[in-house]
């Protein structure tokens, strides 16, 4: 058995992604096929913050510690985001 314990209010248009999710310094990286990058607390669930930065796939998201993230895209766009905690 397993117990749910929490159900993010993000909404994504239907896409299905090989991209993989990743974690790191309490957030989860959600990377999108539309160029649309979003960060939840671990913890809740509750969306941080969302980045676009392109119209196609993004790859997985690289933590580079610091508060800070490499973003790649199919379409050779890349980005070095930095975010601050709410």
């Amino acid at each position: 058995t397993y117990e749910e314990n929490w159900t993010s209010s993000l909404t994504l248009p239907y896409e299905i992604s090989p991209t993989a999710i990743t974690e790191s310094n309490g957030l989860v990286f959600i990377p999108s096929q539309s160029g649309l990058v979003s960060a939840l607390y671990r913890k809740s669930g509750e969306i941080a913050w969302q980045y676009k930065t392109s119209n196609s796939l993004v790859n997985t998201v690289f933590s580079l510690g610091k508060n800070r993230v490499l973003v790649s895209t199919m379409d050779g766009k890349i980005n070095c985001l930095k975010y601050r905690f709410r």
